[in-house]
């Protein structure tokens, strides 16, 4: 995986995600510098932008996953401590402004909705966004499913018709 060193903008960090066979906490880091292309004839140099991103690769391994330097990116982001709490800002008002109008909605309705405005999200990442508005589940009768709903003001959750 490559990630942004939060620490540093202008490098990026690669890290093993996953691994079976070996340790998987040492990664590479890297930067992108711009240099002059040589091979060029004096007049094209003047005539283009002669200018070429060149790797700088740095001579020892970092320490750390990937999830040590996602937790670090994602810090602050959306309410949560770490990647696996974050949830995308847009996520969460999609999902507020589409439950707002309606006594309830069937998941697999929300998560149409939200393929069709924002594009693939995982179930886990839409049930976080909505637990995050407040949103509850609640059944609607025997075999019926149930649908998520938004809680009033004074916090009760309106209840299915028997």
């Amino acid at each position: 995986m490559v990630i942004k060193d939060p620490d540093k903008p202008d490098r990026r960090v690669v890290l093993p995600v996953k691994s079976n066979i070996a340790p998987d906490n040492k990664g590479l880091a890297y930067t992108v510098e711009l240099v002059e292309r040589e091979h060029l004839p004096e007049e094209e140099r003047i005539k283009e932008r002669n200018l070429i991103g060149k790797i700088q690769w740095e001579p020892k391994p970092i320490e750390g996953s990937a999830d040590d330097f996602l937790e670090k990116e994602t810090k602050g982001m959306s309410g949560g401590g770490g990647p696996k709490d974050y949830v995308p800002p847009e996520l969460v008002e999609l999902c507020r402004v589409f439950l707002a109008d309606a006594e309830g909605r069937k998941f697999d309705v929300i998560k149409k909705h939200v393929k069709e405005n924002i594009g693939m999200c995982s179930d886990a990442s839409i049930r976080k966004a909505l637990k995050r508005i407040g949103a509850t589940s609640v059944r609607k009768g025997y075999q019926q499913g149930s649908e998520w709903r938004i809680a009033d003001i004074s916090g009760i959750v309106p209840q299915a018709p028997a």
